[in-house]
């Protein structure tokens, strides 16, 4: 049954491919959820690989965001044919296993440590997790085979020094799209977030058009839209709802519904994928200036890829900010989207979702409606500028 359902969603008809595979990794996410919620009966046997992951982010998600036990789910799922990182986050769930099966998963895991870069940096990603496992030696083999990416998170994602030069250089600089993903996303939009270090802090967007020209308001000005990357949880980006991770990302139009009002908001959800894996990461170099393919400012979105991370979005929100002193107010955090302001506060009604969708269409060329928001294209550059305790502006740029 779960295997239909994978399958009917690939059946709905959308103009990119990568639409189809988030509609259907999205639906059999709350297939799964709702399943569980009511203690359905699971047959991950008949999942497909991509599928068990899925159940396991289920799991994952429901312990951690609503406190709900799973263990029995995830007892069941180590008698299962799942991969090495599954059986490690399911162990990871409940806290022990057996002598005998943490060896064999620690034999195993060596063995894909060789073979497999985001297997390791899930290892790395969750390194105090696992060291409380007592399986600290496949964190110290992690370290020896990805020394920079244990570098660079070990510092917690902190950046040295300040990076508004690469930021203006980022904005400045125009990469040749023409043949990149067969062409998909050139005549696209691009999308740049600028953030603070410090996520307790609004984020700043600015724009190009598909000529690559800046974005302008109507009389002629920048335009500029803020947004938050926050984890309600306070954990990194490399981590399962963690900050949206700095980096490149594809915008791949929106979700065929502007459903869950409550935790997306009225409008419809932008969707953010990954740049693809590639040897030394040489396609999202190829999106990047020269001075930014020596830098590590983009890693994050390379090691939350690795790790697994996936469903983010850009949306709004139907839950309202009772915390006025607070320094991201009156934005929501959330489990590692982009996040728009939305509701009524003070006697000003927010809608920056709809206020973003708009303007993207427009700047693509295209009419303002709702049947060409699943048309938006393009790429979202987002890099971390500074570490001030300060909501970003136009000013910390020097544009």
């Amino acid at each position: 049954m779960l295997r239909l359902l994978s399958l009917l969603m690939l059946l709905i008809s959308f103009s990119a491919f990568a639409q189809n595979i988030n509609v259907e990794e999205e639906s059999f996410y709350n297939s799964l959820t709702q399943m569980i919620k009511t203690n359905k009966k699971i047959h991950t046997f008949l999942m497909s690989p991509e599928e068990k992951k899925i159940f396991v982010d289920v799991l994952w998600d429901l312990k951690h965001l609503e406190e709900m036990d799973v263990e029995n789910y995830a007892v069941d799922g180590l008698e299962q044919d799942f991969d090495i990182q599954q059986k490690i986050r399911f162990v990871m769930m409940l806290g022990s296993a057996p002598f005998d099966l943490m060896n064999a998963l620690a034999t195993e895991a060596l063995v894909n440590l060789k073979t497999r870069q985001g297997f390791g940096h899930f290892i790395l990603a969750y390194e105090k997790e696992i060291n409380q496992l007592g399986m600290n030696h496949l964190v110290f083999q992690a370290k020896m085979n990805f020394p920079e990416v244990a570098k660079f998170l070990n510092n917690g994602e902190a950046r040295v020094g300040n990076q508004t030069q690469l930021a203006r250089d980022l904005w400045e600089s125009t990469p040749d799209l023409t043949s990149y993903a067969g062409g998909r996303y050139n005549k696209g939009i691009k999308l740049y977030m600028f953030c603070s270090t410090n996520r307790l802090y609004a984020c700043l967007m600015l724009g190009k058009d598909a000529e690559d020209r800046p974005i302008l308001n109507a009389d002629g000005s920048l335009w500029t839209h803020q947004s938050l990357a926050s984890s309600a949880r306070n954990i990194p980006s490399f981590q399962r709802n963690g900050n949206t991770p700095a980096g490149v990302h594809h915008i791949d139009g929106v979700m065929p519904f502007a459903d869950q009002n409550l935790s997306f908001g009225k409008f419809r959800r932008l969707i953010l994928n990954f740049v693809p894996a590639s040897q030394n990461e040489s396609l999202t170099r190829s999106l990047l200036p020269e001075a930014s393919r020596s830098s590590q400012w983009w890693m994050p979105s390379v090691v939350a890829r690795d790790v697994g991370r996936s469903l983010l979005r850009i949306h709004g929100t139907g839950r309202i900010n009772t915390w006025p002193d607070s320094s991201w107010y009156p934005f929501i955090r959330t489990s590692g989207c982009i996040a728009q302001r939305e509701n009524t506060y003070n006697g000003v009604e927010f809608t920056d979702q709809r206020i973003l969708l708009d303007t993207l269409m427009l700047a693509q060329g295209l009419e303002p409606k709702f049947e060409n928001e699943t048309r938006i294209k393009g790429l979202l550059y987002f890099i971390e500028i500074n570490d001030q305790a300060k909501a970003v502006s136009v000013s910390d740029l020097g544009l």
